[in-house]
């Protein structure tokens, strides 16, 4: 009886090890897949959003389909840089470089087919061949009203920008965040802000400036965010009286400053006639005085 208990028990496991392992397995098959076409003066891009590494294939072919779903070879990329991954933080994605020759239909159907190597690279997984299949007209991106924002934040403070505004859930592309002159070092006495990690800002002086949000790859201006840096506040009268004496000093230094370049301006052209003929004078009134003597 024993045995008869222990054979039902062992034949349930495997019966449920079986079925959870095909659950895992149509599971990881079934991943969700989507995707995005993106037009820039830079190229066309096809965006496949899944969790797979471009290493991992050698071919990708890309088919048009008919009604009949018949399929039409457009192209056929090998071991190129015209077929990479991506990881912007968020997600990792496929990038297929579009040859300007083709010209998707805006009701057209295709496919992307991946063609897995035998051997990948190292510490790239093997996977197994899979293919996409799309509508043109709903690989791009979601309408989005056009960011226009105001910020204030005070000298020295950081923030992260993506607090300030959000993206539609299903807009997929990758952003960043353009600073027009954040080319100039930190020390450099004309720079506002500072961007220290894609989307943190950190405020540098007192002043007021532009960011703007663009799409990684269209380099598509999607929303602007005006900058307004004011001073730090005195959380004490301490602070407070530092801070005034700071103001007062830097106007004091900045008026001496513009009194010496007034003055050395003035040593140009008109200036230096007055000069050499005071100088003129000083000179004639001592030789007479000497003669006196």
């Amino acid at each position: 009886m024993r045995r008869v208990v222990k054979r039902v028990i062992a034949a349930l496991l495997a019966a449920i090890i079986a079925i959870s392992a095909g659950i895992i397995g149509f599971a990881e098959n079934n991943e969700e897949i989507e995707v995005r076409y993106k037009d820039s003066d830079f190229g066309e891009y096809l965006c496949i959003y899944c969790e797979k590494k471009a290493d991992s294939f050698e071919t990708v072919n890309i088919y048009q389909r008919n009604e009949n779903n018949e399929k039409t070879l457009l192209e056929s990329l090998g071991d190129t840089h015209r077929f990479y991954s991506v990881n912007d933080g968020k997600r990792t994605y496929l990038v297929i470089e579009i040859d300007g020759d083709i010209l998707f239909a805006d009701k057209g159907s295709y496919t992307v087919e991946f063609i897995a190597k035998e051997t990948p690279s190292e510490n790239c997984p093997k996977e197994a061949d899979f293919s996409v299949d799309f509508d043109f007209s709903e690989t791009s991106e979601p309408e989005t009203e056009y960011i226009d924002i105001d910020i204030t934040v005070e000298v020295g403070e950081e923030i992260d920008l993506t607090d300030y505004y959000t993206l539609p859930e299903d807009y997929l592309g990758s952003v960043y965040h353009q600073y027009r002159y954040n080319y100039i070092d930190d020390k450099y006495p004309d720079k506002i802000v500072s961007i220290t990690d894609k989307t943190k800002l950190k405020a540098i002086r007192e002043g007021s400036d532009y960011i703007y949000i663009e799409d990684k790859f269209s380099r598509e201006e999607i929303g602007k965010i005006s900058i307004k840096v004011v001073p730090q506040k005195a959380e004490n009268l301490g602070e407070l009286f530092k801070q005034t004496f700071q103001t007062l000093f830097s106007g004091a230094a900045n008026g001496i400053k513009n009194v010496f370049s007034a003055f050395g301006a003035g040593l140009t052209g008109a200036g230096l006639t007055v000069l050499f003929s005071g100088a003129a004078v000083v000179y004639g009134f001592l030789s007479i005085f000497s003669f006196w003597m």
